[in-house]
């Protein structure tokens, strides 16, 4: 079971990605500076890459929501009504909740962009390549499509609710 893991395209991007921060700091370490740097040395590259970096999740996301299917809906209901709303509405309640308990007692400092930030982190819909990380695991990459689709639809609700309620009750101050 760990093989497939190891051999998933985005948990061997996300091992390059560290690879090359690490290389980074040894760069900075050794040399006082780094040595080389895509975007100082290469920017015509380093420009084609950011491009598609800021294209990629819409991209995805059409690609997703074209895979929709409504019949599919129906058979899985329960399962993607389960998982939404774990996804947008309990753990939010549990992660934000669970922090902002945890600052009442002192255990935790939580400030405006701490709290933002779990919003976005708890709150946001399910990521995208979840659901072809579960293609690619054999799984159902139909209810993760579903998913992703309805954590999307669902989260702008929910999200809007959430910074509505803390700046009511005077937690979030913008």
């Amino acid at each position: 079971m760990i093989l497939p893991i190891l051999r998933n395209p985005i948990v061997l991007g996300a091992v390059a990605g560290l690879l090359c921060v690490i290389l980074r700091e040894t760069q900075i370490l050794l040399f006082d500076k780094t040595v080389f740097s895509l975007k100082r040395d290469l920017p015509f590259l380093y420009e084609a890459i950011n491009n598609i970096k800021v294209m990629t999740t819409p991209l995805a996301l059409i690609v997703t929501g074209a895979q929709f299917q409504f019949y599919a809906v129906k058979g899985m209901f329960k399962e993607i009504a389960v998982g939404t709303l774990w996804r947008i509405v309990f753990a939010p309640i549990i992660g934000v909740g669970g922090a902002l308990l945890a600052s009442h007692f002192g255990l935790l400092t939580c400030g405006v962009g701490e709290i933002a930030t779990l919003i976005a982190l708890f709150g946001a819909p399910a990521a995208v390549s979840g659901a072809v990380m579960a293609g690619e695991m054999g799984n159902d990459e139909q209810l993760a499509t579903q998913h992703v689709i309805w954590t999307s639809i669902g989260s702008v609700v929910t999200i809007f609710l959430q910074v509505c309620i803390l700046m009511a009750t005077g937690i979030l101050n913008i």
